[in-house]
Order: C-alpha cells, then structure tokens, then sequence
C-alpha cells in the first residue's frame, strides 16, 4: 500500500488501543504491502534476494529500516537510513521509558514514526521505502480507519511500507536492531513525546495492575500468623518472598507444584491430608502405623527406605544439611526431592483413593 505522510500520520495521533494490540498470525511474503492481502513468503534467502531487487531498482531512493528494543528494562525505538546521495548509512534511536510502561510493540510502531519526523525535514525523493520487521505494526498500518482526512497536508512524496524478515543479514535491519538496542543509554526524544501521546498499550497495564495488587502479597513467609503446616514453616526460614519466587523460577513447572505442594502443607498422596477432607478413613500409615504426613513420608516411613536412602545421598552429594527446611530452600535439592516424590505420583494418580 502506497499512502501519503499524512494517513500514516493520523495512525498515531487517533489510534485505536483495542486494534493496536490485534496481532494478526499471518505469514508475510516478502515486501508485500501493508494491505488486507496477505500471502506466505517462500523462504528467508528469497526475502533477502528481494530486498537487493528492491535496490537496485530504485537505487534513488530512500530507504530506511525501524526496530525496537528492551534493554536494561527501557524500551527504545531505533532506525537506520541509507541514503543515495551520501555515503554511509545515518542511525539513530531514542529512549522511550521503562518496560513497566511500555512495550515493545510500541517501540516498533514508534520506529516507524521517527523515520516519518526525520525525513520529513530532509530533501526527500518522490518515493520513500520504510521497512520494519514488526508484522503486528504493519497489520495495526493495515487495518486501521484512516480519518482526518481533511486536515492533509499536500506532500510531493510517497511512503511505501515492506514487511522483511529479521537477523537475515540485510545490512539495514541488523543495523537498526543494533541502534535500537542501545536507545536506553539515550535521552528520551522531548519533541516527540510531547507531540505524540500513544495510550499505554493492554499488556503493560495488565503488567502494572498484576505488579499493584499482588504486592501486599508478597510478604515474608515467617510473619505469616495463621500458617498451620509445620513443612511450611520449617521451609521458610530467612527467605523472603521474592526469594522464594527466584529459587522457584529455576525449576521446571512439575517440580514448582511439588514444593509449593510441600511448602504449604498440602499433598495429596500424604494420608494425612486426604484424611483431613474425609477421603479416607484413617490417617495412618499401614506400614508404620503413625500419622503419614509429609515428614513421615521423607523420613520415616519403611516403605520408602531404598528410595530414601538414594535420596539422602543425593542431597549430602551437593552439601545440603538432609532436613526438610534447607532441602526446600534450594533449587537443586528440590528437584532431587521430586525425583523422590514421582513414583508416589504416578501411584497416586492410578490408585486415586488408595493408600500409598
């Protein structure tokens, strides 16, 4: 699609926040324009033999490729230009603000509308090529209602948007990728910030809304009164929530149910527990004879003495005290632990109801 400045300028001043987040999950060819058609492209070697078509075709043309970027937590837009007229290629990007606000799909939209502000100063050619390798701005491009079509300002050049795959070795896009990651070093853009104001897209206002309301719940685990399993206050120790959360990102997703499982006092195949919601009728274990809860089950219970003594070499092997409070403050010892615990798993998940 062929549009004036003007159209694509309108995109950011009456943009529309629920069609900005639509990303369309269609394959692009290669240089196609930013229309409602879309096809697949072959390959990435034919999208790079197209660009240099493109080139050579128009060599007086202009040509400028958009990114954007989240480094050091700041999101950033970024562009490079090759100009016919000079000899190297001219960069530039600017900080947009942090992640917490911002995200990347914004920088790349504002890629694209640094190229606009900048050439719209220079002495430009008839017909200007903006690449960007952001489908989801091309389909925002594509798709949204264009108005304000009466405030145009005549202009005697075209800009043509082309959709090109990214890290393919086109010189342009690799340079604006490697610009755009180092805006966070640059100051915010203070002309353009004032003058274009893009409401805060849905995924960062979910990120702040998630991060408000569950940090009164982000508290330490020991000034927690009304904790009733002993596993869960033996496994709290010093480490504060967001420490918990460090140790626990680590593991794999079966193994962070488990300890959460531990932690909380809360495991099914434990008597003890299926007992307590009157699943069956005694909380005793048949080879012990005593309560069977979680420590039993570590540490105690005969019928698990092979295993467990797998287990306690395994976990004095990487110089964890054998107790339940250090061994579930250590990502190592955890999924040791639940290497322990897989066997009773699948049991309990063929048996459901029985005793284990």
């Amino acid at each position: 699609m062929v549009m004036e400045y003007i159209l694509l300028y309108n995109i950011f001043f009456e943009n529309n926040l629920k069609e900005m987040e639509t990303i369309l999950p269609y394959p692009f060819v290669p240089w196609v324009p930013a229309t409602l058609s879309f096809s697949q492209a072959e390959n990435k070697e034919r999208a790079k033999a197209e660009n240099m078509e493109l080139c050579n075709q128009y060599n007086m043309s202009w040509y400028i490729y958009t990114d954007g970027s989240l480094a050091e937590g700041q999101v950033a837009p970024g562009y490079a230009a090759k100009l016919p007229h000079r000899r190297d290629w001219f960069s530039s990007s600017y900080k947009r603000g942090p992640d917490s606000k911002f995200t990347i799909y914004e920088a790349e939209l504002l890629g694209v509308y640094l190229a606009l502000e900048w050439i719209e100063e220079e002495l430009i050619p008839p017909v200007v090529f903006i690449n960007s390798d952001s489908q989801a701005v091309l389909s925002e491009i594509s798709l949204t209602k264009l108005i304000g079509l009466n405030e145009r300002r005549e202009k005697d050049f075209v800009v043509q948007l082309n959709w090109i795959p990214r890290h393919v070795d086109i010189y342009g896009n690799e340079l604006a990728d490697r610009t755009a990651n180092e805006g966070w070093t640059r100051p915010t853009h203070r002309t353009m910030w004032s003058q274009l104001t893009l409401k805060t897209s849905y995924s960062a206002m979910r990120r702040r809304m998630r991060e408000r309301y569950t940090a009164s719940l982000k508290v330490e685990a020991s000034k927690i009164s009304d904790i009733k399993s002993n596993a869960a206050k033996t496994s709290a120790g010093r480490l504060t929530a967001a420490k918990t959360a460090k140790i626990f990102n680590e593991l794999p997703r079966a193994t962070r149910c488990l300890a959460t499982q531990l932690r909380s006092g809360h495991y099914p195949t434990t008597k003890s527990y299926r007992y307590r919601f009157r699943l069956i009728d005694s909380p005793k274990c048949r080879a012990c004879g005593t309560e069977d809860n979680i420590s039993h089950r570590i540490f105690i219970c005969r019928k698990h003495t092979m295993t467990r003594i797998t287990l306690r070499r395994k976990i004095t092997k990487i110089n964890i005290r054998f107790d339940l409070g250090p061994i579930l403050r250590n990502a190592h010892s955890i999924q040791v632990l639940y290497e322990f615990f897989k066997p009773q798993l699948n049991t309990y998940q063929r048996y459901f109801g029985g005793s284990v």
